[in-house]
């Protein structure tokens, strides 16, 4: 009986230290793990590139990080910001749509995306966004300013002073922006 149990224990013992030591087992949600750990070293090198103003590596890497779901619409926002910062604005541009079409009351992306219609060009876009951007957050001080240098862009000067009269009552604080935007529309006036 003795020798039985000794047995048992010896091949017990045996096939631990043979699954403990021996082949490869997969430990279950370690891919996901793996995956998680290198989108994170991803998205840290992504921002390391965008600091650097390294933005086609920036975009690499942040494709690599949309890897892992935890990441992946911070990753896409992060693609379009660069392709707008490298004034690849058609790319930014449709980046800025597809989310907008999943989230279309996120703020940031409605600004994101009013700020590449301006840069193309295209005013009256950026304008309606602008616009419902200025009722939905009266109180930001760069919505206001970008919308009043849009409307200045696209040659609407007499709504884009009752604009800036509203920034200094409402802002009275943002003097560098008040000057700013004071030079923008008072330029050309004594030509």
């Amino acid at each position: 009986m003795a020798g039985r149990f000794l047995c048992a224990g010896a091949l017990a013992a045996s096939l631990l230290f043979f699954s403990c030591a021996g082949g490869r087992l997969k430990v279950p949600g370690e891919d996901m793990v793996r995956v998680r750990n290198e989108a994170v070293d991803a998205f840290s090198r992504a921002k390391r590139y965008e600091t650097e103003e390294d933005y086609a590596s920036a975009i690499t890497a942040y494709e690599e990080a949309m890897a892992y779901e935890g990441l992946h619409d911070s990753a896409y926002y992060k693609i379009g910001r660069c392709y707008a910062l490298s004034g690849k604005w058609e790319q930014a541009r449709q980046v800025f749509n597809d989310i907008a079409a999943k989230d279309p009351a996120n703020e940031t992306i409605c600004e994101s995306l009013a700020y590449v219609y301006a840069m193309e060009g295209n005013y009256a876009s950026a304008l309606q966004l602008y616009e419902a951007l200025v009722d939905e957050t009266p109180y930001s001080a760069s919505v206001l300013k970008s919308y009043i240098k849009v409307l200045a862009a696209d040659g609407q000067k007499e709504r884009a002073t009752e604009e800036f009269s509203r920034f200094q009552s409402t802002f009275p604080t943002e003097m560098d922006s008040i000057k700013e935007l004071n030079a923008l529309l008072t330029a050309g006036k004594d030509d």
